[in-house]
């Protein structure tokens, strides 16, 4: 895909909109920012959950382009609703292909972005180069201890940090805080327990599946509830939380999905946000 197409294709990439925040789950004062514990063997307790070798081969033999290389909608509101100038460093946190890193480097940001897959990462490298774009990649997991503290404006982790146990994903969002500028913008998503895909494989833990039906067979997912957010999400300030919900094709089979997209900010505070409403 050209510069020139994708740019035509991904029309409205300027910053501009607001990020519609209204009240929500208030961070506790005192929350200490919590990263992996000390001394934890990181790459081998997630290779135990999901194997890289897995996402290895699937990046490599993959046929759905347009499926992985065109940017969600949710994450295209999300760049418009941001400014560059006021939130300029995005860490794309499991980016896969790239689609969300090259689509916030098109937008201005200055993009960092990470996957466990050297094969994915390899595929971001050349399609950034194609179209004259410098995005920073690293091969790490989204645990990875190496990334600078407090020095993102905008995190991103599109259908990244359930692949594991409930624990392994709080902790996960717990490093994402660490990894935020203070007030810095975070944006995930996960699978409701209405998820097609919930209830089917080798139940692991509580709402925790060997799943039978996902993209990669086998691969373990954990299903969050609204209470489940509220807990995992107390370090943060709500912006917006809402569900995307439809059918898609499962290897030719038509399969019900539903997704939590949680948007919320490191801490309560007024000068980055009222910049991005251009207040």
């Amino acid at each position: 895909m050209t510069r020139a197409n994708y740019c035509i294709h991904q029309t409205g990439l300027a910053a501009s909109g607001p990020l519609g925040a209204r009240p929500g789950w208030a961070r506790r004062a005192g929350d200490a920012c919590v990263g992996p514990p000390e001394g934890a063997d990181l790459g081998r307790s997630w290779r135990l959950i999901l194997s890289t070798e897995t996402w290895e081969t699937y990046w490599r033999d993959y046929r759905s382009p347009d499926w992985w290389e065109k940017p969600a909608p949710e994450v295209l509101d999300l760049i418009r609703s941001l400014s560059p100038e006021h939130r300029p460093n995005v860490l794309d946190l499991g980016c896969g292909l790239g689609r969300h890193a090259i689509a916030f480097g098109l937008a201005g940001f200055s993009v960092t972005a990470t996957d466990a897959s050297s094969e994915a990462v390899q595929h971001l490298v050349h399609w950034a180069r194609s179209l004259q774009l410098s995005i920073q990649t690293r091969v790490a997991d989204v645990l990875d201890r190496t990334l600078p503290r407090g020095s993102f404006d905008v995190v991103l982790s599109y259908n990244v940090l359930y692949h594991g146990t409930r624990e392994r994903f709080m902790t996960a969002i717990e490093h994402v805080g660490c990894l935020l500028k203070p007030d810095g913008i975070f944006y995930f998503t996960c699978p409701s327990r209405e998820d097609g895909k919930y209830g089917f494989g080798e139940q692991l833990a509580p709402h925790t599946y060997k799943c039978d039906k996902s993209v990669t067979p086998g691969d373990v997912h954990y299903f969050a509830d609204e209470c489940d957010l509220d807990e995992m999400l107390r370090g943060f300030d709500s912006i917006r939380r809402w569900m995307t919900e439809g059918y898609w094709d499962n290897r030719g089979s038509r399969q019900f999905y539903s997704n939590w997209n949680v948007l919320v900010a490191k801490k309560a505070g007024r000068t980055a946000r009222q910049q991005d409403r251009g207040g």
